[in-house]
C-alpha cells in the first residue's frame, strides 16, 4: 500500500485475455485481485503486488487503485418529503439498517385500493390462460423428437404412462431441426489458417455409398485441443441436404481450400520426394530412364499432383506398379503418405452429424494428407 506500512494478501480473481505493450515492448495484460477488507483499507489508496507461480515471482508493473467490489446506488423509493436522515458520510451501516425515511400525503384508502388490483389483476383472464398452455408441451419447429438427448440407454418417456405425476422442466427429450445438420471435424494447426467460413467441403457418409453431400464451413474454432504434442481445432461444417442423414452417423469430409482447372497433373504415385524437393523417373524417346528428375509441384488430391515445372504434356514417367507398391512395408507407405501431407489442397476430417438441436457431441476427425 502506498504510504502504508502494510502487506495484504489477495487472490487473484481474474486474468485479462488482451495483451498490451508497454514502453518498453513487454506485453502486459491486467490482472484483478480481491482482498478482504478488515478495517485498514480504503478505496482510491494506490497498490502494488506481487505473487509466487512454481518458484517464481512475478511483479506489478504498475501501480493499482482500490476500489470497492460491491457498490449498489441508493435511490428514494417513492415521492415524499424527508422525515429523518439516519445516517451521514462515512458511517458504517449494518445490512438492513433503515438509511431514511419519508413521508407522504397519500391517503391510506389509496394503498388498500392498489393492493386489491394488484391481487385481482393477478387472477386475470391471461393469467389463467397461460397456466392452461403450460398444460400442453408442443415442438417448437419441425424436426425429429427423440429421448436419446435426455438418456441414450433409456426410453424416458416409459416413466411417464397417462396418470402419471410429472414435475415442471423435467427433460422428456429433444427436437432437432432437420433443415440443416452438422458435421464436426478437426482440423491440423497447420491448415487451420487456411480455412475460412463458408468454405465448400465434400462429405461423405460412411451409411450411403455412392453419394456425396454439399457442406460448407459454418464454424471454425478459436480454442485448440492439444492431444500427444499435437494442437487441432474443431470446424463446424453445415449441410442442407439432410433427407438421407439421420442424428449421429458417421462422415468424413475434405474441404475445398483451392480450385484449379486445365492444369498439368501426374498421379501421386509417379513422385518421389526428398528433402522437401520432388523427382520422377522420366522416361525418354530411345528408352533410357532419367532417375531423379527434379520437378515442381503446385496443388494435391488424394490422387493427382499439379507439376508446375520439370515436365511438359506428353512426358514419359515410371510408375510403380500396384504389385510393387503392395511389396512396401507398412512403415514405407506411411512415410510415404507423410511426405505427400501439407500440400495446399482439400483438408479431410472425420465426425459425426448433428441436428439443430439437443445435446451434442463431437468426434475427432484425422488429417490425412494432401
Amino acid at each position: 500500500m502506498d504510504g502504508y506500512k502494510l502487506t495484504k494478501t489477495a487472490t487473484v480473481k481474474s486474468v485479462g485475455t488482451t495483451a498490451k505493450a508497454d514502453t518498453d515492448g513487454s506485453k502486459l495484460v491486467d490482472v484483478q485481485l480481491s482482498v478482504d477488507n478488515d478495517g485498514t483499507l480504503d478505496a482510491g489508496v494506490k497498490v502494488t503486488g506481487s505473487f509466487s507461480s512454481n518458484g517464481l515471482k512475478v511483479e506489478s508493473r504498475n501501480q493499482g487503485t482500490l476500489d470497492y467490489a460491491d457498490v449498489v446506488n441508493i435511490l428514494a423509493g417513492t415521492t415524499g418529503n424527508i422525515q429523518d436522515l439516519k445516517f451521514k458520510t462515512g458511517d458504517m451501516v449494518p445490512k438492513g439498517a433503515v438509511l431514511a425515511v419519508m413521508s407522504s400525503d397519500t391517503p391510506p384508502d389509496d394503498i388498500t385500493n392498489k393492493q386489491a388490483q394488484i391481487e385481482r389483476r393477478r387472477n386475470t383472464v391471461a393469467d389463467a390462460e397461460n397456466k392452461v398452455k403450460e398444460l400442453t408441451v408442443v415442438a417448437p419447429f419441425d424436426g425429429v423428437f427423440s429421448t436419446d438427448f435426455a438418456n441414450k440407454k433409456a426410453n424416458v418417456l416409459a416413466s411417464y404412462p397417462v396418470g402419471a405425476k410429472i414435475e415442471a422442466n423435467t427433460r422428456l427429450g429433444a427436437v432437432a431441426s432437420t433443415d440443416t445438420m452438422q458435421l464436426p471435424i478437426q482440423v491440423d494447426e497447420l491448415d487451420l489458417p487456411q480455412i475460412k467460413m463458408g468454405m465448400k467441403a465434400d462429405i461423405s457418409v460412411d451409411a450411403i455409398q455412392g453419394k456425396r453431400f454439399q457442406g460448407e464451413v459454418s464454424q471454425v474454432s478459436t480454442v485448440g485441443t492439444t492431444t500427444n504434442g499435437v494442437t487441432a481445432y474443431d470446424v463446424v461444417l453445415s449441410v442442407n441436404d439432410t433427407s438421407q442423414l439421420k442424428y449421429g452417423m458417421t462422415a468424413t469430409a475434405d474441404i475445398l481450400v483451392q480450385d484449379k482447372k486445365d492444369v498439368l497433373q501426374l498421379p501421386i504415385q509417379a513422385l518421389q520426394s526428398q528433402r522437401g524437393n520432388y523427382f520422377v523417373t522420366l522416361l525418354k524417346p530411345d528408352g533410357t530412364k532419367e532417375e531423379n528428375h527434379p520437378v515442381k509441384i503446385g496443388v494435391r488430391s488424394k490422387t493427382y499432383a499439379e507439376i508446375t515445372d520439370g515436365l511438359k504434356e506428353g512426358d514419359k514417367v515410371v510408375v510403380k506398379s500396384r504389385s510393387t507398391q503392395q511389396s512396401m512395408s507398412q512403415q514405407e507407405l506411411d512415410r510415404l503418405r507423410q511426405q505427400m501431407q501439407g500440400g495446399p489442397g482439400g483438408f479431410p476430417g472425420g465426425g459425426n452429424f448433428q441436428g439443430g438441436g439437443g445435446t451434442q457431441r463431437n468426434s475427432g476427425g484425422q488429417r490425412n494428407g494432401g
